[in-house]
């Protein structure tokens, strides 16, 4: 590109049309030379020039080039079209004579603008697939050169009036590549930097670390080997080179080694590894943890170079494994001894706890026995009951029951606690009431029909009898007659629930559990009853399975629970989710009184 810009200062110069050919000749020899160049250097820098593009361009450049230098000048110009050039650059009249190129000459300038715009699809097509890091320097270098070529191939052809502007964008080329290449220079110097550190690291590693390092051939050789190895085999590092690594191996343990090495450089596995025994010049055995990997070809990955041996004395673990296998034998032994001897006391405890199981299917159904039917009418009254324990009895216990021709009784209670003890305090409960109820019958005494006055009498019982249990307890009677309610609440929560006309509110009732203190007092409350509704009692078990967060909302809840199945104990049961409960947390019992 030198010689191009002495060339056009040549030809700026000519004042006859014979020297003025003889510059376009210079130039256009030049411009081959930069072509063959230019294709080259692109194809090395992108790698996505075709072969048979950079060959035939090649040929194209090589040719234009002899043309240029031996062809006689009626086949490049024509010799009876001279031109006279004239224009103003920065101020000043430039004028020069030269010679109209023929077809000859106009097709090499055609051509070599139709191999620079393949040239820029190539830059283009790697920076679209392959690095657009490095493609824009080169883009923008191709755009330059390429506006370059187009300029002067138009000055030539006289299309415009100006200097050759083919050595400027040139330059703008190699500044821009330059700059690019550069910052590669640097990343080359960086990362061999870092080769060189890495490798040093290596080295250290390989000569300091205990593991045993060796690299050898496909056949076992050792090519190189480290102190750490050379301390396991009890031979140097130097003489330990060329021997077969083989050899230091157990005679038992080689033929293992042998056919692994073979597997794995067939193509079966890339590495392996076992617990293997090697031995000293000596004779002695110690054991060793090998791992076996291929090492590549720096040319082809699928070329095998060798092996890479790590080895890892594992002697004294295997003195502890051999120890603790010995000790393993003698305690499975004792343990052999021992598992009889357990076999035995589990068949006596099994045969005690099925006798326990035996005892607790009859206190439930001792239990069950005392409890009224699921569903039962009482003159207009309809009562329903659920109840699900927590385990085999329950604490939870509901009961109804005519007292006389014009008064029904019915309760729920909650006894603190689950399990045997809770539920002896219902069947003192039971008793309790039904001892109530006849007296009332024999004309005695009429607590039965005093909810007040009977839950008194019942908590000064639980505290005599000194069971260690409270409970809490909701007792009512109702007149049929009258449809009235006298009740009294034992510390009875959730609140009962009154449905009627569609709409549930809560009956907020409260008083103190039963069995805690001797100077609790209760009182009736009286209330009259809607000709049609429905009265639903819930155990605090029930709240337990409720998502809600508070007591209040859990209670809310339970009200649109008796609202939406409109009283029926069964819609209630399942919009709980309780009957798909077995053995919950707690106890669970629902009671519902019905007027019909």
């Amino acid at each position: 590109m030198g010689l191009y810009d002495i060339f056009c200062a040549g030809l700026y110069t000519s004042v006859a049309a014979e020297d003025g050919m003889m510059w376009q000749r210079a130039q256009m020899l030049s411009l081959a030379l930069v072509g063959i160049a230019f294709v080259w250097f692109c194809s090395d820098y992108t790698g996505a020039v075709s072969r048979r593009f950079r060959l035939a361009s090649t040929g194209f450049f090589v040719v234009m080039a002899l043309t240029m230098a031996a062809a006689p000048d009626s086949i490049i110009f024509r010799v009876d079209r001279p031109v006279l050039r004239a224009f103003r650059f920065l101020g000043r009249s430039v004028s020069y004579r030269e010679v109209e190129f023929s077809l000859v000459g106009t097709s090499f300038h055609l051509l070599c603008i139709l191999a620079f715009i393949y040239m820029l699809i190539v830059g283009l097509r790697f920076y679209q697939r392959e690095s657009p890091q490095r493609a824009v320097p080169l883009m923008a270098a191709l755009v330059c050169f390429f506006f370059g070529v187009v300029h002067d191939s138009a000055v030539a052809a006289g299309m415009i009036q100006s200097i050759y502007l083919l050595e400027y964008s040139y330059m703008g080329m190699v500044f821009l590549m330059a700059a690019r290449l550069s910052t590669e220079v640097a990343e080359v110097s960086q990362t061999r930097a870092l080769l060189n550190e890495m490798e040093t690291r290596f080295r250290a590693f390989f000569q300091n670390t205990a593991v045993g390092l060796a690299l050898t051939d496909c056949d076992g050789i050792v090519k190189r080997a480290n102190p750490g190895l050379s301390q396991m085999f009890g031979e140097s590092a130097t003489s330990l080179v060329g021997q077969s690594v083989l050899d230091h191996f157990h005679s038992d343990d080689r033929a293992t080694l042998t056919r692994m090495m073979d597997r794995i450089i067939n193509g079966q596995g890339n590495t392996f590894r076992s617990e293997r025994r090697f031995q000293w010049p000596d004779g002695s055995v110690f054991w060793g943890d090998i791992s076996i990997s291929t090492v590549s070809s720096a040319d082809s990955t699928e070329e095998l170079e060798g092996l890479i041996w790590i080895i890892v004395g594992i002697t004294e673990r295997r003195r502890a494994v051999d120890s603790l296998r010995g000790l393993n034998e003698e305690l499975e032994t004792r343990v052999q001894n021992r598992t009889r001897t357990l076999i035995e006391t589990n068949r006596r405890l099994e045969d005690s706890l099925q006798k326990l199981r035996d005892d607790e299917e009859a206190g439930k159904s001792i239990q069950t026995s005392l409890l009224p039917p699921p569903i039962e009418q009482i003159g207009p009254l309809v009562f329903s009951r659920y109840l699900e324990p927590s385990f085999y009895v329950s604490g939870d216990f509901v009961d109804y029951f005519r007292i006389d021709e014009k008064h029904v009784g019915f309760y729920i209670a909650d006894v603190s606690g689950h399990g045997v003890s809770s539920a002896f305090i219902t069947v003192l409960l039971k008793s309790f009431m039904s001892y109530a109820r006849e007296r009332f019958m024999n004309g005695e005494e009429q607590v039965v029909l005093d909810p007040a006055m009977l839950l008194t009498r019942l908590n000064t019982e639980l505290l005599g009898q000194d069971v260690g249990k409270h409970l809490t307890l909701f007792y009512g009677v109702i007149e049929s007659d009258t449809n009235r309610l006298t009740f009294a609440s034992g510390g009875q929560f959730p609140y009962p629930i009154m449905l009627s006309g569609g709409t549930a509110d809560r009956m907020k009732v409260k008083g103190t559990p039963l069995g805690m203190f001797p100077f609790s007092t209760y009182e009736n409350t009286e209330l009259d009853l809607p000709t049609s509704f429905v009265c639903a009692f819930f155990s605090d078990g029930v709240l337990d399975l409720l998502d809600q967060d508070g007591l209040m909302d859990r209670q809310q809840h339970l009200e649109s629970v008796v609202e939406q199945s409109d009283g029926d104990i069964g819609r209630m049961v399942k919009r709980l989710n309780l009957a798909g409960q077995t053995m919950p947390p707690n106890d669970i019992s629902v009671l519902t009184v019905q007027r019909v």
